[in-house]
């Protein structure tokens, strides 16, 4: 993004914070529709793994 122009190559410091703020952002809307926030990480990194060859 910093390349594009649209992430400010000076505050990278601020990537921490803002994939902190996501993570926080996906939480919440997996409680507000009834979703296991850590079922759905582990459900999408088994699916990876198996479309990688990669044991669970």
């Amino acid at each position: 993004m910093a390349q594009q122009g649209r992430w400010p190559s000076e505050a990278a410091d601020e990537l921490a914070s803002k994939i902190g703020e996501c993570t926080w952002w996906l939480a919440v809307l997996a409680e507000r529709t009834g979703l296991s926030f850590e079922e759905c990480v582990q459900g999408f990194v088994e699916q990876k793994q198996r479309q990688f060859g990669q044991d669970a």
